[in-house]
């Protein structure tokens, strides 16, 4: 389910603070969910992931290969159980590193469509959520409860009213991506007023 994969991004433009970064496209823009250098720790978390899928298979590889094990029908029952909780295990971690655990969002005025992605440590994206422009409903701020939290800014869409986190950092960050976000979708739009 792997789409987008030859996104071409120019350098990033920061809107504000490091927790959102705006990235222009021939076909929109993107906003990332990370800043660069949590952007890096993933990376690094999803090299990690891999490396530990691929020992738990040596694992299990070696858990019946070993040499003098006993073969009987209660170690052989444990082995299938602990063989196969390993090897669960083993392909979760490496479908989390194939997906990426970098989110962003991507506004796509050429489609007119929001689309929320995954991408991975080789720039390869996974879609996650796709909508057209004409089911959001309203964009809004989710301001701090706490003077330490972080402001959010939300798009629901849809007719249930789902809510697609965008980004969160500072509230005037969220406030300047709030104000571009609505200015785009009433140029994509016209006809339609958000608030």
């Amino acid at each position: 389910m792997t789409v987008f994969s030859d996104d071409i991004m120019s350098e990033p433009e920061h809107v504000g603070i490091d927790f959102s970064m705006l990235k222009t496209c021939s076909w929109g823009y993107t906003v990332m969910m990370q800043e660069s250098k949590a952007s890096r720790y993933l990376m690094r978390v999803e090299t990690a992931l891999i490396w530990g899928g691929f020992s738990l298979f040596v694992l299990i590889l070696g858990l019946w290969l070993m040499p003098g094990t006993n073969y009987s029908m209660t170690i052989i029952g444990l082995k299938t159980g602990l063989s196969m909780a390993l090897g669960i295990t083993a392909m979760a971690l490496l479908e989390l590193a194939r997906r990426g655990l970098r989110r962003e969002v991507q506004f796509d005025s050429a489609r007119k469509q929001i689309r929320s992605v995954w991408r991975n440590r080789k720039n390869r994206t996974t879609l996650q959520t796709v909508f057209e422009l004409e089911e959001v409903n309203s964009i809004f701020i989710r301001r701090r409860k706490m003077p330490q939290d972080n402001a959010v800014l939300n798009i629901r869409y849809g007719a249930k009213g789902d809510i697609l986190e965008v980004a969160s950092g500072e509230e005037n960050v969220m406030r300047a991506l709030w104000e571009k976000l609505n200015q785009d979708l009433l140029r994509a739009m016209p006809e339609r007023v958000v608030m």
